[in-house]
Parts: structure tokens; sequence; C-alpha cells
């Protein structure tokens, strides 16, 4: 729920890699209506396949996004502290209304409720995750709290 909000009211939409599924964007009508969008891809055909944008980038993202990050510091762009506070508390007021939580029975292990442990007993090592794709790959990038790509 949150992250479809944030891509919702963006300002500035970033697609490094993502070729813009019809199940991330839904009806393209209501796709981030109001952003800018900028699709870096290194396959030309991915730009504006599926989603028009305002900036396609063709290149390697490791090396643009280097890139990129070396005109930000040289610039010395200052973040704004107050704008985030805002930005922040309208994350946690979609965050209140706990949109994933479900009801764990005691006769039946829900799928959510596994992933959760799996994610707990291995927090602290190096893990890979992988799925299939599914109802289980979105518990899986629902439940498991990543800390790392």
């Amino acid at each position: 729920y949150e992250a479809n909000m944030a891509m919702h009211d963006c300002d500035v939409m970033f697609a490094v890699g993502a070729r813009f599924d019809d199940r991330v964007t839904g009806n393209l009508d209501f796709f981030a209506p109001g952003s800018q969008k900028v699709q870096i891809d290194i396959d030309p055909s991915s730009i504006n396949k599926n989603v028009p944008v305002d900036i396609g980038i063709v290149g390697d993202i490791g090396h643009v996004l280097e890139d990129m990050i070396k005109i930000w510091k040289a610039k010395q762009y200052k973040l704004d502290a107050q704008a985030l506070d805002g930005w922040w508390k309208e994350i946690e007021g979609w965050r209140e209304k706990h949109c994933l939580s479900y009801k764990q029975p005691k006769d039946v292990i829900k799928p959510q409720h596994v992933i959760r442990r799996v994610h707990a007993l291995t927090r602290d090592r190096k893990t890979y995750i992988t799925t299939d794709v599914g109802q289980h790959q979105m518990w899986a990038a629902q439940h498991f709290g990543f800390e790392h790509p």
C-alpha cells in the first residue's frame, strides 16, 4: 500500500531497470499521473515500451547511477530536512493502516507467518531469497524484511 501510494503521488519517478509491467502499473491512465518519469535501462527497446517516460537513459545501471551520484555530490545539493519530515509523516500514516496484517490461526500455518519467521531466523546472516512467480513472490516481497538488495 505504502509503495503504491508513494508511486501514485510522486513528483519524479526513477525506474531503474524496471519495465513497467502491467502488474505494476495497472490502468496506465491512473499510473502516477502527475509525475515526471525517468527510465534507466541497458536495453533501449525497454525505454518507453509500456509507459511513456519524460527522460530515457540507456546504459549500464551501475555506471549510470554512479555518474548520477557524482553529479549530485559535485553540485553539493542539500536535503530539505523539513520536507523529508513531512514525507515520513505521510508514510507513517499509510503504515498505520497495517494493510499487510493477517490473523494467524492456531490450526493453520499461514505463508505470511512462515516468511516472517524465516526472516527472523536469518536476519543476521548473509541470506539469498529466490522465488518463482505467483502469490508466494508477493508474500516474500511483502513479509520478508529485506535489509539489503
